[in-house]
């Protein structure tokens, strides 16, 4: 458990610090292959759409939806960074820069 929570928190802040350098293809790569191996190993308990609020390492995990989806943002890809910013949403529903990246990337209807 300890190895997942200290991998979690260095990844979050490896992309942290990547968007930090404006560096967003790296932020995106680090966050994306990251979120991969966790869905591979959890037999898709961590996805997109369901909180995996069993996780160990659930706060790093809601960070690294969140910081890949300012890469994928960052990076002109809308779509990602919407499905990203919504995941992280689950993590952190009260969290008001959370709640604006998700309206940032909300679909315009008319």
């Amino acid at each position: 458990m300890t190895r997942i929570v200290i991998r979690m928190k260095l990844v979050a802040n490896v992309v942290l610090a990547y968007l930090n350098l404006k560096d967003y293809r790296e932020a995106y790569f680090w966050g994306d292959r990251t979120l991969n191996i966790i869905r591979m190993h959890t037999d898709g308990l961590v996805n997109y759409n369901i909180g995996a609020f069993e996780f160990p390492a659930r706060n790093e995990l809601g960070k690294i939806f969140y910081r890949t989806g300012c890469a994928a943002k960052e990076l002109g890809d809308v779509d990602t960074a919407r499905m990203l910013f919504r995941a992280a949403l689950l993590y952190f529903p009260n969290d008001a820069s959370v709640q604006a990246a998700v309206a940032s990337v909300a679909l315009k209807l008319g």
